[in-house]
């Protein structure tokens, strides 16, 4: 494509400096127009002419430490931004409103200063909202509800608590229709006491590692997405939380890992007659990881004990879901004995937190994926041979019954 600018610049003036880009194919999300992007040349020239005036300037410590006290003093690039941010927001020309415009150029300026040594103007009271979009949190100015898009956006994630069992009654509602019994195969009950005792070691080991690093939910853990990581304490933490992430990440994938182990085991032992391959655990405990779970299923798949390990992996599942099954159930007899708990959508009573753990059925992801595809192909096999039968029963001709005696 012939273009201007670069794509990366074309899109929120990236530079390929560890920026993020996120992808989507989704037209409804694609700008109907690109707006024209903004003159900063008077500004790049004037930089350059102040530059060029200081080159044979000789510079010493002290000069340095001035200028980092100048740069604390003057840094308003954090003001300049929140400020174009509100402005943008009530102002019915949005973002091409001559204040706005105006801190465009200010924070163009702010954002090299650092790297230039030219600060930005200072900020003037005509440049000082009077009031603040909800949205900024700004819990010490006047604020209003905001009505854009950024405001939209805000209430639905306010909503969405960071807690996901705090609303139970939402909670078993949205899991209600999930196909549990699509998990379940005859047979594993052979496997539930095991079952049971590994899930208990399981989410101990989970549960401590949620206590290190202070994770109020499972699914954060799971994720590798930490909410407590989201506030502003870390917004300039880059380094930190990416080593931080890099860690829990790690910590989660070895207890994944060996609680895998712990499954497959026992069948490497095995050895089906029918094969002349004896596999080695030794040898193949080395590339059993989360992600070469599938290859282990396409082996298996040939083996008799594939039965047995679709068995176990139901055990680890209903192990897992049980309490919470139990838990719609009664949800269920109560709806039909007394009102929901929530009247005009204010709750009116506290609801228990829900604190087992649901991540240790997953481990084994592959053989319940197979374990489900093979209930709906028999569902689905057993619906037509019950339509089959119907329609069968619908041709049978009717016979008269003879009168001559």
């Amino acid at each position: 494509m012939q273009e201007p600018r670069p794509h990366p610049m074309e899109m929120s003036g990236g530079d390929l400096d560890s920026d993020t880009f996120w992808i989507s194919s989704n037209p409804n999300l694609i700008f109907s127009k690109n707006e024209k992007p903004f003159d900063y040349q008077d500004q790049e020239d004037q930089a350059n002419n102040e530059t060029k005036s200081l080159i044979n300037v000789q510079y010493t410590i002290q000069n340095v430490c001035d200028f980092f006290g100048e740069y604390i003093a003057a840094d308003n690039l954090g003001l300049i931004a929140n400020r174009h941010l509100a402005f943008a927001d009530q102002l019915k020309e949005g973002v091409k409103h001559d204040k706005c415009l105006q801190l465009a150029r200010m924070h163009s300026v702010a954002v090299d200063f650092a790297k230039r040594g030219i600060s930005a103007p200072r900020l003037t009271s005509e440049l000082r909202p009077l009031m603040y979009p909800h949205y900024m949190e700004k819990k010490d100015k006047e604020s209003y509800q905001s009505k854009t898009v950024l405001g939209l956006i805000y209430d639905k994630v306010a909503n969405y608590s960071s807690n996901l069992y705090i609303n139970q009654e939402y909670e078993i509602e949205a899991t209600s229709a999930f196909p549990y019994r699509s998990f379940f195969v005859n047979g594993s009950d052979a496997y539930m006491r095991d079952a049971r005792i590994i899930k208990g070691e399981y989410d101990r080991d989970l549960k401590r590692l949620m206590r290190q690093y202070r994770i109020i939910n499972e699914a954060e853990v799971v994720s590798g997405y930490i909410l407590r990581f989201t506030s502003k304490q870390y917004a300039k933490e880059t380094k930190i939380l990416f080593d931080l992430r890099n860690e829990i990440t790690h910590a989660y994938r070895v207890i994944q890992e060996k609680h895998l182990h712990l499954f497959w085991e026992e069948f490497y032992q095995v050895t089906d007659e029918s094969q002349d391959e004896q596999v080695k655990w030794s040898e193949a405990s080395k590339k059993l990881t989360w992600k070469s779970q599938i290859d282990t299923l396409e082996f298996y798949e040939k083996l008799s004990v594939m039965e047995e390990a679709k068995k176990k992996a139901s055990a680890w599942f209903h192990a897992t879901y049980e309490p919470w099954i139990i838990k719609i159930n009664k949800y269920r007899k109560s709806q039909k004995k007394k009102p929901s708990l929530f009247t005009n959508n204010q709750q009116t009573e506290e609801p228990k937190r829900f604190d087992d753990l649901l991540s240790f059925a997953w481990i084994v992801y592959p053989v319940l994926m197979k374990i489900y595809e093979e209930t709906q192909n028999n569902a689905e096999s057993n619906s037509k041979r019950k339509k089959k039968k119907k329609n069968k029963e619908k041709d049978i001709p009717i016979v008269p019954k003879n009168n001559d005696a």
